[in-house]
C-alpha cells in the first residue's frame, strides 16, 4: 500500500502544471508547450520577452501550408480561456473543402489596431508572405477589420452576420428589460 501511495504522489507531482508567472517578463514557453506531441513545431512566433505588448502565435507547419492555400478566413477573439497575462485568445480559422478548420491561435495583450496589425504581419511573415485570403469574416470589431484590411488589402474583409445578430439581439433584450423595469410597478411583477 505504501509503495502504491508513493507512486501516486510521484505521478501527481510530475503532472502538476507549472506555476503561473506574475508578469510577462517571467513567461518562458518551455519546449514541451512549443511543439506538438509528434515533436513538430507549434509555437510559430513570439514577439519577445522585451516587448511590452508581447504576443505569441501558435500554428503548426501543416496549418501554415493550409493558410497559404485557402481563400476564406474567419477570425474571432475570446476572453474566457485566455491566460491572466494575456487579454484575449484570437483564433484564425479557414475553410477547406467546405469544412472550417483552426488555422492559428494568437495570445494578445491588447485589442487595438496596432496589436492586430503586428500579429497579422508576424503571421504573414512566418508564412513566407504567401497568405492571400480573398475573404475574411470577423466580428464587428473595427480594430480587427482595419488591421486585416491593412495587412491583406486585396481581401474582402467584412463583419460576420451572426455576430451582428447577436449584438442586436443583446441590445434589444437589455433595452426591453430596462424599459420593462422602469415602466412597470414592482407590485405587478409575477413571482414564482
Amino acid at each position: 500500500y505504501c509503495h502504491f501511495f508513493t507512486c501516486r504522489r510521484v505521478r501527481a507531482l510530475e503532472q502538476r502544471p507549472l506555476p503561473l508567472p506574475l508578469c510577462l517578463d517571467d513567461v518562458v514557453i518551455h519546449a514541451k508547450y512549443a511543439s506538438k506531441k509528434d515533436g513538430s513545431k507549434f509555437l510559430l512566433y513570439d514577439s519577445s520577452v522585451q516587448d511590452q505588448d508581447r504576443f505569441v502565435i501558435f500554428c503548426s507547419p501543416q496549418l501554415v501550408a493550409v493558410l497559404r492555400k485557402t481563400n476564406k478566413w474567419f477570425a474571432d477573439g475570446t476572453f474566457k480561456v485566455a491566460p491572466e497575462l494575456s487579454f484575449q485568445l484570437y483564433s484564425l480559422h479557414c475553410e477547406v473543402a467546405g469544412f472550417i478548420l483552426p488555422g492559428a491561435y494568437m495570445l494578445l495583450r491588447r485589442k487595438d489596431c496596432r496589436t492586430y496589425t503586428r500579429a497579422l504581419n508576424a503571421l504573414n511573415g512566418e508564412c513566407g508572405g504567401g497568405c492571400e485570403p480573398r475573404t475574411v469574416r470577423v466580428d464587428y470589431e473595427l480594430a480587427a477589420i482595419s488591421a486585416f484590411r491593412a495587412v491583406y488589402p486585396r481581401a474582402d474583409v467584412r463583419g460576420c452576420f451572426c455576430r451582428l445578430s447577436q449584438c442586436v439581439y443583446r441590445g434589444a433584450q437589455s433595452e426591453v428589460s430596462r424599459n420593462f423595469i422602469l415602466s412597470t410597478p414592482i407590485s405587478t411583477w409575477k413571482h414564482g
